[in-house]
């Protein structure tokens, strides 16, 4: 998905809007910096699978919402307060939607990994270790 949009990084935002001031600032850097943290989204989407197959969806919530608390951190830091420049705010939504599925990957990842939480049926050996 990456690869397709970094060929495509002039005609895909053309096809969502034709303002002039949009289209500058998503060429100028920011198009890019999505093209980048598709990796990232696609280990959160594959990860959400994983979770949902297990019978995780009360866990997804709690992981959501401690996916968030940090992202909304990001965007403020970033964009600031009262009216930033636009591309300080774009960069701000970008970088915070970037933190959310970062942890979202991880908050599944790890337990996953420790055969912990809703992954403790799948491994009742390492859950009697303690995820060892």
């Amino acid at each position: 998905m990456a690869g397709a949009m970094a060929a495509g990084s002039g005609a895909v935002p053309a096809l969502f809007t034709r303002d002039a001031g949009t289209l500058a600032l998503v060429s100028g850097g920011v198009w890019l910096f999505v093209v980048l943290t598709q990796p990232i989204n696609s280990m959160a989407f594959v990860w959400d699978g994983v979770l949902f197959g297990a019978g995780g969806f009360e866990y997804a919530c709690y992981q959501m919402a401690a996916s968030c608390i940090p992202a909304v951190a990001v965007m403020l830091l970033l964009a600031g307060t009262g009216a930033p420049p636009p591309a300080a705010a774009l960069a701000g939504v970008w970088a915070g939607l970037s933190t959310v599925m970062l942890l979202r990957w991880l908050l599944i990842w790890l337990p996953y990994q420790a055969g912990a939480g809703p992954f403790a049926q799948m491994f009742p050996a390492k859950a009697a270790r303690g995820g060892r």
